[in-house]
């Protein structure tokens, strides 16, 4: 999990800083959740980032208080990707 909070924080533009890291996590488990339930399998030494891309995309839509159309353009961008690796066969089970 630290490897992708690392790079999720890095896309929120988030240094030095722990103070946001169990809210962050919550939302990477909740993805995680989400592509498992479609039987997408993360694989932390899989060199592709796409799943990281997708998580980083779904982390950007729950986070924060911001910009709401930007949030509903990462939303999109989530599902988008989601589908993609979903369609994908070597991401899953």
């Amino acid at each position: 999990m630290d490897k992708i909070l690392e790079k999720v924080k890095v896309a929120l533009r988030i240094k030095n800083s722990t103070a946001y890291d169990d809210e962050i996590e919550t939302y990477i488990r909740a993805c995680l959740y989400d592509l498992d339930r479609l039987n997408i399998v993360y694989e932390q030494d899989d060199p592709e980032d796409e799943i990281i891309t997708c998580i980083i995309c779904y982390v950007k839509s729950k986070f924060g208080s911001g910009n709401e159309s930007y949030k509903e353009s990462m939303k999109a961008a989530y599902r988008d990707l989601r589908m993609a690796i979903f369609l994908d066969k070597s991401h899953r089970w």
